[in-house]
């Protein structure tokens, strides 16, 4: 593991999280534009459920289209996205049915959490109502949310969240790479009925990514999931069967999971090494004992890698950003 000093890690995040605050805040432009086409064509009665279907899903690919050409453009010296991630070798049939098996029980966590969440909140007295404009069987069918939800959406998001940002970051720790990207990733749908969801199915990308080195199988996953996703919407399942089908699911998974083969370990949190410096340190001992250790060429570890990313001011305004867009969407669909 290279060694990098606190300055060159605050340097990197830092940098990271203004490029990432400039793309979100690109996000929420096109997303009030289009908001407000969209409300001028609606009054006039210009905009049919079909049309409306195609307008909002060109807003959401455009919106993240910014995102990614925003990181793509300040990393593109790095050279981030190489034709080496969407390499295929080694990856055959077997490989993307196994990883799929594994997503469903993983994406089921997510549900079950989000289903956890809601049934606390209605004790509470709260409960959640959701337009019926948006999930009607005329725009969940359209050709334009089936292609934007199951192959866009996919190949953009994991452009970003897997291929760029989890890139970025893992030199400073696989698990820190995969937690944080997964929670970007998680907040950036901007609601709470998606966040666990998306939450959980991005901690498993990101695994997968890191072990497979392919953003290819990352990015037929992103698209199969959604294409269940949206499949249990489309169609009726009876009860009965939908549970017998998450029951198989999770046990074979299981059965993947321990009988195949060697076990990937991610590595721990990035080993920092950095000159005796009071304005890093608390006390005096501190300082003696890294000036020590510093002249002994022996790696010190003085941070963490979320204490300083979750510290940067750019990265606290984001997730202020998006924590605030979650309980405006949430405030709306309560009653």
């Amino acid at each position: 593991m290279s060694l990098y000093s606190l300055n060159e890690m605050e340097k990197d995040l830092n940098k990271l999280g203004w490029v990432y605050l400039k793309g979100r805040s690109m996000i929420l432009i096109v997303d009030f534009i289009f908001s407000l086409i969209s409300a001028l064509l609606s009054s006039s009665g210009r905009l049919s459920v079909i049309e409306s279907s195609y307008f909002i899903n060109i807003r959401i690919n455009i919106s993240f289209l910014c995102l990614f050409l925003m990181l793509l453009f300040h990393y593109r010296k790095e050279n981030i996205l190489s034709k080496d991630i969407f390499n295929i070798e080694g990856i055959g049939l077997m490989t993307i049915i196994k990883a799929f098996i594994i997503s469903y029980p993983i994406m089921m966590i997510g549900v079950y959490i989000t289903d956890l969440i809601f049934t606390f909140l209605d004790l509470l007295g709260v409960t959640f109502v959701f337009d019926p404009e948006i999930f009607s069987s005329d725009n969940i069918t359209s050709i334009a949310t089936i292609v934007s939800t199951c192959l866009v959406a996919p190949i953009l998001e994991e452009s970003i969240f897997r291929g760029i940002i989890l890139n970025i970051l893992r030199k400073y720790g696989d698990k820190f790479a995969i937690i944080t990207s997964a929670l970007l990733f998680a907040l950036i749908h901007g609601n709470i009925f998606q966040f666990s969801t998306a939450f959980t199915t991005g901690l498993w990308l990101g695994y997968l990514f890191i072990k497979t080195k392919s953003l290819t199988l990352t990015i037929v996953m992103h698209g199969l999931s959604n294409s269940l996703a949206l499949s249990y919407v489309i169609f009726e399942i009876p009860v009965i069967i939908n549970i017998a089908i998450k029951i198989g699911f999770g046990l074979i998974a299981i059965v993947i999971y321990f009988y195949s083969g060697k076990k990937y370990k991610l590595s721990k949190n990035v080993t920092l090494l950095e000159k005796s410096d009071t304005i890093f340190c608390r006390d005096k001992s501190i300082a003696k004992k890294q000036e020590k250790q510093y002249q002994s060429e022996i790696p010190l570890e003085i941070t963490s890698p979320y204490e300083c990313f979750y510290g940067q001011v750019p990265v606290r305004l984001f997730l202020m950003i998006d924590i605030a867009i979650i309980i405006i969407v949430t405030s709306f669909s309560t009653k």
